[in-house]
């Protein structure tokens, strides 16, 4: 079972919102969710709820199975779901930590069981990343409008093999979105990497990245720091010696002498793939006419197609979604538009941009 119905999901939303603190608490000890993941015991309860259940659907989250089966040992769920997944994904998600040496960092990310491999991007990507050169430290970055799949990209750089024999001393990865706690990100990969008791003196932004700085300056590693919105917040992470690289996904943060690889939209095949893998048994070849019209209207976008996907698994119409989008997309264009401007009348840049805000 790799999704849940619509119901299934407000079920669960609403049963994770309930737990009582020990469990909650519990569940993320069991998880062994990141610090910096979830709000501290002070916020409201549906806002710790809300980020537990983002990290687990994100590429370095736990993923839906492993969750379910730990709530449920922890507070059964309301609902009767089948906790096994009989069908093995595609894509290496577990074997690949076989090939690992034991000891050695590396993140607990995963890729989408409907991933669709970009060979291009992940090629263009790679060589940046394997390219000796002389210089103190490599900072590579993939750019590009939100959902289009950057993080996913990240994931699948992870976990090459060419890649994991580049950095043989391991990976470490960290997401920092808008408010990212930097002290106690910078603290979790240090402890990584140092378990003596020295490893806590570092209290302050600046010792602790000099401290992280000294820790990789003999090492090969790659830092991938993931959603940078701020660039000031991705410099305390820009560390280590010329064997080390460090990979950004950002939607548009400029960050100093970067090397830029901006993620492009999915190709028309790219996009059919990508919800016939999600759709799996409730995919029809006769289908294929309109998720190309669709595609195209939200600009074959990753994030938006496989929302989109979600709800014609629970029951609508490729037809229904599409008329939906229309009425949507316009009603955000005339939010910004002068009442006097036709949609018509707009470019196909504008439109696609208008197009991706109606996504969300």
């Amino acid at each position: 079972m790799s999704e849940l119905s619509t119901e299934q999901r407000l079920l669960l939303v609403k049963h994770v919102n309930a737990l009582m603190q020990p469990d909650f608490d519990a569940l993320m000890f069991a998880l062994d969710v990141p610090n910096h993941v979830i709000p501290s015991g002070q916020a409201a309860q549906g806002n710790r709820a809300s980020a537990l259940l983002q990290w687990v659907k994100s590429p370095n989250g736990c993923g839906l199975i492993e969750f379910l089966k730990t709530l449920d040992a922890i507070a059964p769920v309301p609902f009767d779901v089948s906790l096994d997944d009989p069908t093995p994904p595609e894509t290496p998600n577990e074997d690949f930590r076989e090939r690992l040496p034991y000891g050695v960092p590396f993140p607990r990310v995963r890729l989408p069981d409907n991933y669709v491999e970009r060979p291009e991007a992940l090629t263009a990507v790679k060589e940046k990343l394997l390219k000796e050169t002389d210089q103190t430290l490599v900072v590579s970055a993939i750019s590009g409008l939100g959902g289009l799949g950057k993080s996913v990209l990240a994931t699948a750089l992870v976990m090459d093999e060419e890649v994991q024999a580049r950095f043989e001393d391991g990976i470490l990865w960290v997401t920092l979105g808008q408010k990212p706690d930097l002290q106690t990100m910078l603290g979790e990969w240090i402890r990584e990497l140092d378990k003596s008791r020295e490893a806590f003196s570092a209290n302050t932004l600046e010792t602790a990245s000099r401290y992280l700085n000294n820790l990789l300056l003999a090492k090969r590693m790659l830092l991938v720091v993931d959603d940078v919105w701020n660039a000031a917040h991705a410099d305390w992470f820009r560390v280590g010696g010329a064997g080390c690289r460090v990979l950004v996904t950002t939607r548009e943060a400029q960050l100093e002498g970067a090397e830029y690889y901006p993620l492009d939209l999915m190709s028309e095949s790219q996009a059919i793939d990508l919800v016939r893998r999600k759709l799996e048994q409730q995919w029809s070849e006769d289908q294929t006419a309109e998720v190309k019209v669709f595609a195209n209207s939200v600009g074959y976008l990753p994030l938006a197609l496989d929302l989109a996907t979600n709800q014609v698994r629970d029951g609508f119409s490729w037809a229904e979604l599409q008329a939906e989008f229309e009425s949507e997309r316009e009603a955000v264009a005339l939010e910004v538009l002068d009442a006097s401007e036709a949609w018509e009348q707009l470019s196909e840049g504008e439109q696609r941009n208008y197009s991706l805000r109606a996504c969300f």
